[in-house]
C-alpha cells in the first residue's frame, strides 16, 4: 500500500508527503497528517525525540471489498465478576494491547484523530457476551465470554490481535492467558439496512451556557439529524473529505426496555438498544459498521449487527 506521511515543520528526518510502500492497498489519510504511529515493519526510519510519527491505515471502502473485525473469546475456569459499569475495563484491555513502543496507545488514548473535542479514536466494541447473572450490584459471567472489536484502522486490529494472542487478557486482577481470536469479514452491501444494536447507540448535545448534556432518544425529532451529523464529522476526520450526503436512521423496534444508562468513570451516559433502519450510500453505512454509530464509540457504544 502507499501510506502518505507528513512531519512537523521542526523535524528534518522526513518530508511531508513522503511515500512509504507496504504490501496492501490504502489511501491518503486526512488533511493534516502528523507522523506519530510507526508500523514496526519500518525499521529504517530514525525518528528524533521531538518528531511525532503518524501512520494511520484507513480503509478504502469499495463495493465488494471485505473488511475485517475481531471476535475475542476465552473460557472461564472460574466465574468472572465485574461491576455493572464495565465499559472502561474492556476499553483498558484494548489500549493495553496497542504497542506502547511506538506511542500508538498513548496517541489514540490522548489525542485521537481530528482536532480538539472533535477527535475520534476510530474503534468500537460490543458488550460482553455469555451466560451471566446479576447479583449484589455485580455481573457474573460463567463458562466463557466474548466480545467484538471493529475499526477502520487495519493496523489497530492487527496489533490488538497479535498482542492478545501473546499476552492473554486481564480484567483488573483476573487474568486469562488463553484467548481465541477470530477474524470476520462481514460488510454492508446495501444502501438500506436493518440493524440491531449490540452496544447502545448514544448521541448528545451540551448546552454552552449551562454545560448540561442532553442525550437524545430515538423518538425525538432531532435524533436522526444528530446521528447523521456525527457520521459526517467522523468521516471527515478519517478521510479528510466531506461526504456527499448524510445518513438517515429510523427506529423500527425500540421500547422503553431498550434504554441503557451506565456510569463511565464519573459520568452517566444514556444510550439505546433496539432495532433500526439505516439509509445512506453503501460505503457510508459500511464505514459506520466498522467505526460505530453515534458518539462514544471507543467507550463501547454504537456497534450494530445486520439483520
Amino acid at each position: 500500500m502507499k501510506v502518505f506521511c507528513g512531519v512537523q515543520k521542526d523535524c528534518s528526518i522526513a518530508e511531508a508527503g513522503k511515500n512509504i510502500r507496504f504490501p496492501h492497498d490504502s489511501r491518503r489519510y486526512g488533511r493534516k497528517i502528523i507522523i506519530y504511529m510507526l508500523w514496526r515493519e519500518i525499521d529504517d526510519i530514525m525518528i528524533s525525540k521531538n518528531c511525532k510519527v503518524n501512520i494511520f491505515l484507513p480503509i478504502n471502502i469499495k463495493k465488494g471489498k471485505r473488511l475485517m473485525q475481531l471476535l475475542i473469546r476465552h473460557r472461564l475456569p472460574e466465574k468472572l465478576v465485574l461491576p455493572l459499569a464495565y465499559h472502561h475495563m474492556i476499553q483498558a484491555i484494548i489500549y493495553r494491547n496497542l504497542n506502547p513502543a511506538f506511542g500508538y496507545s498513548r496517541y489514540i488514548h490522548d489525542d485521537g484523530i481530528g482536532e480538539g473535542e472533535r477527535s475520534y479514536k476510530f474503534f468500537t466494541f460490543s458488550l460482553l457476551r455469555g451466560k451471566y447473572e446479576i447479583r449484589d450490584g455485580k455481573i457474573i459471567f460463567r463458562d466463557e465470554v466474548s466480545f467484538e472489536l471493529r475499526s477502520p484502522d487495519l493496523f489497530m486490529l492487527k496489533m490488538t490481535a497479535e498482542n492478545l494472542s501473546e499476552r492473554g487478557i486481564r480484567y483488573g486482577k483476573q487474568y486469562y492467558p488463553d484467548v481465541d481470536i477470530f477474524f470476520s469479514d462481514a460488510c454492508v452491501e446495501s444502501s438500506r439496512i436493518l440493524i440491531r444494536m449490540i452496544s447502545p447507540l448514544s448521541v448528545h448535545s451540551t448546552d454552552e451556557n449551562t454545560g448540561k448534556t442532553h442525550f437524545y432518544s430515538p423518538d425525538e425529532e432531532d435524533f436522526s439529524e444528530m446521528v447523521s451529523d456525527n457520521f459526517i464529522r467522523k468521516y471527515m476526520a478519517c478521510y479528510g473529505v466531506v461526504p456527499s450526503e448524510g445518513i438517515e436512521i429510523r427506529p423500527v423496534k425500540v421500547t422503553g426496555k431498550d434504554k441503557y444508562v451506565t456510569k463511565y468513570k464519573n459520568f452517566y451516559i444514556t444510550g439505546w438498544n433496539g432495532e433500526y433502519e439505516l439509509r445512506g450510500r453503501r460505503k457510508y453505512l459500511d464505514f459506520l459498521y466498522h467505526a460505530g454509530l453515534g458518539s462514544r464509540n471507543s467507550q463501547g457504544f454504537g456497534m450494530f449487527d445486520l439483520l
